[in-house]
């Protein structure tokens, strides 16, 4: 059985407000936390964490681990190392970190890398890179670059995973996921269903485009497909908590579900039918092979 998940957006407020982001479009931006504030999400979130049982953690913003203060990175990385303690426990199995790496000063996550030397597999290092809507400058792409690879040169030992969201941008770049991989070191690439606010906008990609880029993917790295259709697949129970400022609390968000079981987003991914749906059934003979004739 699959152990839960528990994800915490320790402050919403987001540095780069990506094109792609529901987001960065449903926050408002004017309500930036104060340093006590953030002080107090880490605070809130290191108590819920203590009470929890065994599973996940995902810890996200807006951006944890760039343009922060001195205080506010030594208290994230005080509620890391804990994390770290739990997972030696046993009470923790994954920790998932989510950053964007479009800042200059990389030792938060130098921190963290070392926190969890002889522990990098429990480490879900993730950041993001896209062919549209993410950088706003060459010098901005060149950033990324630079960082991610700092990172795996330095931390070669500790998985990085890198999601692209899967544009119509992304199809006609030509781009590939061994591109990606080369580029920044990654050990991992997840093409991510992009999810329009307005199905047909200039990101949304053709059906077509996006199974193509998948199958592109598994010519690439064979079984890549298997394991791309098993994580959208996931049966995981998922709770989500946000800091609210204004009650000095975590609040419980809905993600509410569908009713084939997969979250009602991905119904937006190809115009109302379900994106995972339709991954199975497409795939079934990767998923399956021995069942098909």
């Amino acid at each position: 059985m699959i152990p839960p998940i528990n994800e915490f957006i320790l402050w919403a407020n987001c540095t780069n407000k990506c094109k792609f982001c529901l987001q960065n479009l449903k926050a408002d931006h004017r309500c930036v936390l104060s340093e006590d504030e953030k002080l107090s999400s880490i605070q809130k979130t290191y108590e819920k964490l203590s009470d929890l049982p065994y599973g996940d953690i995902l810890l996200i913003g807006g951006e944890i681990c760039g343009g922060v203060s001195k205080k506010v990175a030594e208290s994230l990385l005080s509620l890391i190392e804990f994390c770290r303690e739990r997972i030696e426990s046993g009470l923790i199995r994954y920790l998932y970190l989510n950053t964007n790496l479009l800042y200059k000063n990389l030792d938060i996550i130098y921190d963290i890398c070392s926190l969890f030397s002889g522990y990098e597999d429990h480490l879900r290092l993730t950041t993001s890179y896209d062919v549209y809507g993410r950088f706003s400058s060459i010098k901005d792409k060149k950033l990324f670059f630079d960082n991610a690879s700092a990172i795996t040169s330095r931390y070669p030992e500790q998985p990085l995973i890198v999601n692209t969201i899967l544009t119509h941008q992304y199809y006609t770049s030509g781009i590939t996921v061994r591109d990606i991989v080369e580029k920044t070191g990654a050990r991992s690439v997840v093409l991510v269903p992009y999810i329009p606010v307005k199905y047909g906008d200039e990101m949304t990609p053709t059906p077509d485009e996006i199974f193509d880029s998948i199958e592109n993917a598994e010519s690439e790295y064979p079984g890549y497909i298997r394991k791309y259709v098993d994580n959208f697949d996931l049966k995981q129970d998922r709770t989500l908590w946000e800091y609210h400022s204004n009650i000095d609390s975590l609040e419980m968000c809905e993600s509410p579900l569908a009713s084939c079981g997969h979250n009602s987003n991905f119904a937006r991914v190809l115009g109302g039918k379900c994106f995972v749906c339709e991954l199975k059934k497409r795939y079934k003979r990767y998923i399956n092979p021995d069942t098909v004739s």
